[in-house]
């Protein structure tokens, strides 16, 4: 018999599965309240997830695409792929093995005697559906339906979706901060967002994972404007080329550059998203004269 767990992303929902026999602690204990889900829809976009209380199989022999060096090494396996969880600081046999298909619909968790607490005539299973696998997970799932994981602050300015896509130190955290404070205006994510085509339109999404103002909602917003940061003297937005936009936002998009297949899909997606969606770089000066900068553009854009 088997118990489940559910949480939501960027509409995507983590149904995981486990013994009843276990507890299986809530991780998702440190993700925003409002990405916790009683219970998960039944649509197309569903990442089912089975947790088994064994060791982890062999893998000696896969193709191994990328070793971390600290956490984590992603195999080959036919058409899918293994996932090893084997931090330094664990020597030895791998913490636990995740398996999954192409498309990312399913998984299968191999949890090893490390991740099983036996104490009080009770048995918890520490949940390994946490960073980095849920994060990898997400960036193979979107990147063959259209979408993709950036590092990037977000806020939606009367109904219109702006994100801000930069590197740490870029300024996301700070402009959060100050954008917080403006009236009409919402700030889903200070650090990364999601950005999906769905119904033919470009949407914005809030992820659990904050930056340092631990901004985090579980929102969508309609995407009207991709802006890349500077630190500056003064506010101002001005357009740039879609060839600078590409190249300013490949490296803050989560791209396996070591998987051929899904790297092609999500640079075209990449591709796709800055040619329909108009981009812009904005200069800006930490203080709140800002909120007035980007309130008067989205104001010029019309309805």
């Amino acid at each position: 018999m088997m118990d489940q767990m559910h949480f939501e992303i960027a509409g995507v929902g983590f149904s995981t599965s486990y013994p009843r026999t276990v507890d299986l602690q809530k991780p998702v204990s440190d993700y925003p309240v409002d990405f916790r889900k009683v219970s998960a829809g039944r649509g197309a976009d569903v990442i089912d997830i089975r947790l088994e209380l064994v060791n982890a199989s062999e893998i000696e022999g896969l193709i191994k695409l990328c070793d971390s060096g600290q956490t984590w090494s992603i195999f080959r396996e036919g058409d899918g792929y293994v996932l090893s969880f084997n931090p330094i600081s664990y020597p030895g046999t791998p913490l636990w093995l995740a398996r999954f298909n192409q498309d990312c619909t399913w998984v299968t968790i191999q949890c090893s005697e490390k991740f099983i607490d036996e104490s009080d005539g009770r048995t918890t299973l520490l949940n390994p559906v946490r960073y980095p696998l849920d994060q990898l997970l997400l960036m193979y799932y979107l990147a063959g339906r259209e979408g993709a994981l950036l590092h990037a602050a977000g806020v939606n300015i009367n109904g219109r979706g702006f994100i801000f896509p930069g590197r740490s130190g870029a300024g996301k955290s700070t402009l959060s901060r100050l954008l917080a404070d403006g009236q009409d205006m919402q700030v889903l994510s200070d650090d990364r967002m999601v950005v999906r085509k769905i119904d033919h339109s470009f949407w914005a999404f809030g992820t659990p994972w904050p930056g340092d103002e631990g901004i985090a909602r579980n929102e969508r917003m309609p995407l009207s404007g991709v802006m890349f940061l500077h630190h500056s003297q003064t506010n101002r937005v001005k357009p740039i080329t879609a060839q600078k936009a590409l190249e300013s936002l490949f490296p803050v998009t989560s791209i396996p550059w070591y998987d051929k297949d899904i790297m092609l899909k999500l640079l075209r997606f990449c591709e796709e998203l800055i040619t329909n969606i108009p981009s812009f770089e904005l200069e800006f000066k930490p203080s709140h004269e800002v909120i007035k900068c980007l309130k008067d553009f989205a104001s010029s854009l019309g309805v």
